[in-house]
Order: C-alpha cells, then structure tokens, then sequence
C-alpha cells in the first residue's frame, strides 16, 4: 500500500516519494472538476496493491479512473483504490489515476 495527502500546494503538487526498493515522484493536480494522482517510479521497482489519496475536504469522487482495474472505497476523506491484482513498476513507468469530482 502507497498513499499520499500532501499539504503544501494541493492542487499542482509534485513531491519524491522513497520505498523499499525504489523511490520516485509523485503528482497531484486538480483542475477543476478533475483530480490527477500519478506516481513515476525513477529508479528501482514498486509492487502496489492499494492506492490511498486524501480527496480535498467537501469534496466527493463521482467516477475514478486508471488503466489498471481496481475497486474504490472511501474511508475519513480518503479514497482507497484496491487494484485488482498487484502491479509492480520498474524504472520509468507511471501509475495515474483520474479522478472526476462534485463539490458538496
């Protein structure tokens, strides 16, 4: 499980990120009606099961999207997305997921 609630610049953060075996960056932006999460690994790899990313508060997720499949559950403002079977990144590879919000 990698997660991520960053507080300095919430909506266009870029921040790097260390894990066992591999350490990257990772972005989030938010235009809009549209949250960005994405994690770029730089070196290394990164197995994930669940994603965790704090949702801004009076905010809710309408439609989550990614290129991997996976379930999504919310839990004290966060949304969890549990992947459907695990992923592990190498070097160079990107894992984004999209989110569509509504205000209220």
């Amino acid at each position: 499980k990698i997660g991520f609630r960053p507080i300095w610049q919430p909506d266009d953060h870029v921040s790097f990120f260390t894990a066992a075996e591999g350490w990257g960056l990772f972005r989030q932006q938010r235009d809009g009606h549209r949250m960005t999460y994405e994690i770029e690994l730089r070196y290394g790899r990164l197995r994930v099961t669940e994603l965790v990313f704090r949702l801004p508060d009076g905010v809710r997720a309408k439609k989550v999207h990614s290129k991997v499949a996976g379930r999504v559950g919310f839990k004290d403002g966060d949304l969890h997305f549990l992947l459907t079977e695990p992923v592990t990144l190498s070097e160079s590879e990107t894992l984004a997921v999209e989110v569509q919000t509504a205000e209220g």
